[in-house]
């Protein structure tokens, strides 16, 4: 797991510049050892607010009483005067499309190796928004799709596989994830 977190970091380091807000940045451990209640407080009542919440309930419900349930446990959460933070200033990012990078995490101590490709598409809003993400699903959204069957199924290479389109309101990425054994590494990269 630790070798996919830090393959989508690259991931993300490499297809946006620093400064945009979808780049994962590096946490400094201080900032969260040092952080106190008073802070955390003021972060609390500036974003978990109903104006910036959405609930999803997923699974097999029972609609009317978990309406009930929902407007018992949160009619006391009332509505504030918090600043929007959903809106975010214009970070595109130029595309150059002839570069190619590679960029390898070395971990000696890793038990297997994770393998990131991906590129920046559209965001949510866009027209092609839903037909990459049908891409994607074909691509690798689980044990039917065409890389799972391919590289696991058919040669033997990957535990597992899956393609992403990240829905984001900016552009965002299309990526493929794959983990393999370091003796697998060079077969699954170059399929």
């Amino acid at each position: 797991a630790l070798s996919e977190q830090l393959g989508f970091k690259a991931l993300l380091s490499q297809l946006y510049p620093s400064t945009h807000p979808y780049r994962m940045k590096r946490y400094n451990r201080n900032q969260y050892n040092n952080a106190n209640i008073n802070q955390l407080k003021s972060y609390y009542k500036k974003h978990y607010d109903p104006n910036n919440a959405t609930l999803i309930i997923s699974g097999a419900l029972e609609h009317t009483k978990l309406t009930k349930l929902i407007e018992k446990k949160f009619s006391q959460w009332q509505p504030t005067n918090i600043e929007n933070t959903s809106s975010l200033p214009d970070h595109r990012v130029e595309s150059n499309s002839d570069e190619k990078v590679i960029y390898i995490v070395n971990r000696d101590s890793a038990q297997q190796v994770a393998v990131f490709a991906g590129l920046i598409t559209v965001e949510k809003s866009h027209t092609d928004w839903t037909s990459l993400l049908f891409l994607s699903k074909v691509l690798g959204g689980g044990s039917h799709s065409r890389l799972f069957n391919d590289l696991r199924e058919y040669r033997g290479l990957t535990y597992s596989i899956s393609a992403t389109q990240l829905a984001r309101k900016l552009p965002a990425p299309l990526f493929i994830k794959t983990s393999t054994a370091h003796e697998n590494n060079n077969k699954t990269t170059v399929y």
